[in-house]
């Protein structure tokens, strides 16, 4: 008789993810940590390392996803994030994601993680798009030269999972012996590369494998430099590598290493790759009208006033149904109340101020999970990466850094990671720019108040134009301001922006209910959290004192802010929805709802009878400017640790949207509008 003695479970492995920008390291991330980190298919959308873990039979893997780099030269926040994980974090195995479609450019990185660790798995990811394009890779023969395991895969139909998984794991328990390949490099700067090593202390070098640390030293690598600097016992390999370094040898030193890299790698080439000829990539044809330097802008106008013409004409009858669902909540909550003996002032309470304000902005549902349904479709497809390229050339020239695409792209959803996302923008004084610029963009929290105002005030074509000028004056506005304070406030050149465009392909239905889901989810808590108890106070101020709303705290706090709302065609209350907006900007609707003491159906019969379509539309504009709502000023002073940018940021919105109003209302009576 045998009894079966349970085995140990083995020790946490850390792998992490490497690869260039935009070659599926998130995808791939999601599916192992099952995860819903943010899959986009541009370069720069992962500024700082992510981590979960995966588990596997009697081992848990805790995975880290890196930022994209095209190499680990630190020139860049995110090269450096990586380089210092992987020299000095050690992880116990490195999975280099690599784009199969353009193997030699992601080989050179290749390369260099070799030089680091040689617990690699290289990972030939979008292998689908490669075999489209006519692109053959023999995997055994690049397995031989790499020296190192290589598994294909295409992470979004997640094939090649699990075999990297199991590569991983014989990696972890030592049963794939490697042999990592590297360039050789001209024997002047080898011998130089040995005589600093030989003089440098390994306990200073912070994980740091030598030869490669010597190497930087010579090339005059800035954050190994200052390191150096910081530690005693490197000085004299730190002073040996800057008098070699001024050798006539040694003056080309990293271009000679990086000439020995991009050699050896054409050879690798010619090894493994074949190329067949004659067939047309489809997405060049396409790229030839959508990116067109004339046609270009005008196609991304029209695709995305075809977007909001389709969310309204779908959300409509939707929008119906739902509210009516959520008006007999009321009802319902009302009678409960009055079951239990409550107070009638707590029905009241309950019904027209907490239930009013979620059920006002909850209404608004179905229109936002259609539309990023929507705009999942278009990114998912390839195509809001060519939207990135056509508007990118309309930014350099208003002074925006290229790299200010993305947080400003961002904007469109939640101003607050938008602003945090402007850390991938290297410059500081950029930083700022595109810092204080990103509250102009039309996030998804005014898109609710303005797809009740329109709706409500516009119909038909009116509407689709109404909406649509809205994001252009959003866009304009943040271009336009961007100029003025380029011109004013942070002078100089911006650096230019490279951005790879992927291939288009069918979106993934996974990722696109994914990406939905994740806004219109993060919508309906915000509306059963935060608009719910920011309606109880509203509804509180309307109340308090006891009397007509008109002797309310909020009626005379109106009252005093009135003549500023007389020149933009706005009444008190307007003015007082305004303050609720700043705490969550579609808080504005919800405290309209209490404020009229009325629910979303009401609400717009009533406006319709006190506010012209001018004056509506005027409130939007300001809506759209005046103040960055609470969560952004604070993500603001975050970012750049700064009162005085954090005041800066809110008081030059309120001032232009004053503006603004003024300017629309004014000139629309005087054109007959209203």
């Amino acid at each position: 008789m045998t009894s079966e003695i349970p085995q140990a479970a083995k020790p946490l492995a850390t792998v992490a993810l490497a690869g260039n920008p935009n070659v599926g390291k998130s995808t791939l991330f999601n599916a192992l940590t099952g995860m819903h980190q943010h899959v986009g298919n541009w370069s720069g959308k992962t500024v700082a390392r992510m981590e979960g873990t995966h588990r596997i039979a009697d081992r848990t893997l805790r995975i880290i996803d890196l930022p994209g780099t095209y190499s680990l030269s630190a020139l860049s926040p995110e090269e450096l994030i990586a380089r210092e994980f992987i020299a000095q974090e050690r992880p116990d195995v490195v999975v280099n994601l690599v784009d199969a479609a353009n193997l030699e450019r992601n080989l050179y990185l290749t390369l260099q993680l070799l030089e680091l660790t040689d617990k690699v798995v290289v990972v030939l990811n979008l292998m689908d798009i490669a075999e489209a394009k006519g692109i053959a890779i023999d995997i055994a023969a690049l397995e031989a030269r790499l020296g190192v395991p290589v598994v294909p895969m295409v992470a979004e139909r997640r094939t090649g999972k699990d075999e990297t998984i199991s590569i991983v794991q014989r990696l972890l328990d030592g049963e794939y012996p490697t042999r990592p390949l590297r360039a050789t490099l001209p024997r002047p700067v080898a011998e130089a590369i040995a005589q600093v090593a030989a003089r440098l202390d390994p306990s200073a070098l912070g994980g740091f494998d030598p030869q490669w640390f010597a190497r930087k030293l010579l090339e005059g690598d800035a954050a190994i430099g200052e390191l150096a600097a910081s530690r005693p016992s490197l000085a004299d390999a730190a002073s040996l590598a800057e008098r070699l370094r001024r050798t006539p040898e040694l003056e080309d030193l990293e271009a000679e290493v990086i000439g020995a890299q991009y050699g050896l790698l054409a050879e690798v080439m010619a090894e493994v790759v074949t190329r067949s000829t004659g067939a047309e990539d489809w997405t060049d044809r396409i790229d030839r009208v959508v990116t067109h330097r004339l046609w270009g802008l005008p196609i991304t106008v029209l695709v995305f006033g075809l977007m909001f013409f389709i969310t309204f004409s779908l959300a409509t009858p939707i929008n119906d149904w739902f509210g009516g669902i959520l008006d007999q909540g009321g009802g319902l909550i009302r009678g409960f109340l009055t079951a239990m003996g409550a107070p009638s002032v707590a029905g009241d309470f309950a019904v027209d101020g907490l239930w009013a304000g979620f059920a006002t902005v909850a209404g608004f549902f179905p229109v936002i999970a259609i539309f990023f349904t929507l705009f999942a479709i278009l990114e998912d497809s390839g195509y809001l990466a060519r939207a990135a390229f056509v508007v990118d050339r309309l930014m350099g020239s208003f002074g925006l850094h290229g790299r200010s695409f993305l947080p400003l792209l961002m904007g469109f959803g939640c101003n607050v990671p938008a602003v945090m996302a402007a850390r991938i923008v290297d410059n500081r004084a950029d930083r700022l720019l595109t810092i204080l610029v990103n509250p102009l963009m039309l996030c998804q929290a005014r898109l609710v108040l303005f797809v009740f105002f329109v709706g409500t005030f516009f119909t038909g074509l009116k509407a689709t134009l109404a909406m649509l000028s809205l994001y252009v004056i959003s866009v304009g506005l943040v271009l336009l301001i961007s100029l003025a304070f380029k011109k004013t406030l942070f002078p100089g050149e911006p650096s230019p922006f490279i951005m790879e465009l992927p291939p288009y392909h069918r979106p993934i239905a996974r990722n696109v209910l994914a990406h939905a889901w994740r806004s219109a989810g993060g919508f309906l808590r915000r509306a059963a959290g935060q608009i719910t108890l920011m309606t109880g106070a509203i509804w509180i101020f309307t109340h308090v004192p006891a009397g007509t709303i008109e002797q309310s705290i909020a009626g005379i706090v109106g009252h005093a802010l009135a003549p500023i709302g007389v020149p933009m065609g706005f009444d008190w209350r307007l003015l007082v929805s305004l303050v609720g907006g700043f705490l969550a900007k579609e808080g504005a609707l919800a405290s309209l709802a209490v404020i009229y003491g009325v629910g979303e159906d009401g609400l717009g019969g009533v406006l319709r009878q006190n506010l012209s379509p001018l004056a509506a539309y005027a409130f939007m504009v300001v809506s759209l400017v005046y103040i960055p709502c609470y969560s952004t000023l604070v993500a603001i002073w975050r970012e750049t640790l700064s009162v005085k940018w954090t005041a800066f940021s809110a008081t030059y919105g309120l001032v232009l949207a004053f503006v603004l109003g003024t300017l629309i209302y004014q000139v629309g009576r005087l054109l007959g509008l209203g």
